[in-house]
């Protein structure tokens, strides 16, 4: 399974009037938040609980700490809803706390977030794919100055980040707005496309598709909901030839057809965990033989799991990928650690074995309580010697 990560920043409320407050931010967040997950994104947001969270400082922050952090991650995707402007030839995010009494002070930009602010945290940052979705340039920004505008927005002079696979996406190009749908249920256009378009259940899984599919589902709200036309805007950090289009970011559904591996999904999971060094992709190295011996562990792991759930079907506390989640937290953990930590081979293949060997224990035992009528307080109940033993204990 990928490491992907995503950290979602709103901003719907704003301290100045020449602002309007997007209130369709929120659900935004949590209409992207919600697929993201499901399709296996650890997802970190903020702006959904207060102006407090949205400044300038803090938004850069957030950002810079992601950037930081991604060492290990296939996909960091960073997303942007609020304000945005075009002003001297940049294109800026408006944060909550934007001055905007004075626009036509030459310090008026201090204030913004320039699109190129993170250029070098995104120049050192270690995820293999980074993907920056701005879903900005509203209605609402009332300045009557000549030079600050939102005709020209995702036309600004950006200085292009040299990470080999960084990708800049706009909702909307010049001369256009990235509209939304108003009203307690209200939603952008373009995020509940980008959000269909990530779906588990949606077959786009590689950058080009997902770019596509957003395209054609926003095309589809735009006509459900009588819109003008608005074309997503993309920008490579090379203008070559190169893979970037064709990174995987999401699963993608795909037809039902008989795995040819004989691995389960927990040996997957384990097996393509970060913490493992690079040294155990080496066929000849002792690492690689000794990932080999955990997913033997992992497989008989899977195999009890499954067991039980087939002795017991209507398990409401079954959870297969609560094994899964405690790895990446223990990871999240691992990596972000200062001073950082070193690990022995051994010490990673325990840290990535034990959250499933509990689950698997934990399912031998309540397999082993079923066949004995461990919640019977009939007399006459199966008197076998786990069952005289719950007896006594309770």
């Amino acid at each position: 399974m990928k490491k992907r990560r995503a950290l979602l920043v709103g901003v719907p409320e704003y301290e100045s009037d020449a602002l309007e407050d997007l209130p369709v931010v929120r659900r935004d967040l949590e209409i992207l938040h919600s697929t993201l997950e499901n399709t296996g994104y650890s997802v970190g947001a903020i702006g959904s609980e207060g102006i407090e969270q949205t400044g300038q400082n803090k938004i850069l922050k957030a950002l810079r700490k992601e950037l930081r952090n991604a060492k290990g991650l296939d996909v960091l995707l960073l997303y942007f809803s609020g304000h945005g402007i075009h002003y001297e030839g940049k294109d800026y995010l408006i944060p909550s706390d934007a001055d905007f009494d004075y626009p036509d002070d030459p310090a008026f930009a201090q204030y913004l977030i320039a699109l190129d602010t993170l250029n070098d945290a995104i120049d050192k940052c270690n995820a293999k794919t980074v993907l920056f979705v701005v879903d900005a340039c509203r209605h609402g920004v009332k300045l009557g100055v000549k030079e600050i505008g939102l005709t020209k927005w995702s036309q600004g002079d950006v200085r292009k980040a040299t990470h080999r696979s960084y990708i800049l996406v706009f909702a909307c190009g010049a001369g256009q707005v990235s509209q939304y749908v108003r009203g307690e249920d209200g939603f952008s256009l373009f995020t509940q496309a980008f959000s269909q378009a990530l779906d588990a259940e949606h077959p786009a899984s590689n950058l080009s598709e997902v770019l596509e599919a957003t395209q054609n589902e926003l095309n589809n709200l735009i006509e459900t909901h009588s819109r003008r036309p608005q074309k997503i805007r993309r920008l490579l950090e090379s203008e070559i030839e190169d893979d970037t289009l064709q990174r995987v970011i999401c699963e993608g559904i795909q037809p039902d057809e008989d795995s040819e591996s004989s691995l389960d999904p927990w040996s997957i999971v384990v097996l393509d965990a970060p913490l493992w060094p690079e040294e155990a992709n080496d066929e000849k190295s002792t690492a690689y033989q000794l990932k080999k011996q955990v997913s033997e562990i992992l497989a008989a792991c899977w195999q009890q799991w499954k067991r039980t759930k087939e002795l017991l079907p209507n398990d409401a506390w079954r959870d297969e990928n609560f094994p899964v989640r405690v790895l990446d937290r223990l990871d999240l953990l691992i990596t972000r650690s200062d001073p950082p930590l070193e690990l022995s081979l051994a010490e990673v293949a325990l840290i990535v074995t034990v959250p499933f060997v509990c689950e698997a224990l934990l399912a031998s035992g309540v397999a082993k309580a079923s066949q004995n009528d461990a919640l019977s307080l009939e007399a006459n109940c199966k008197r076998e010697k786990l069952r005289i033993q719950l007896d006594q204990w309770h």
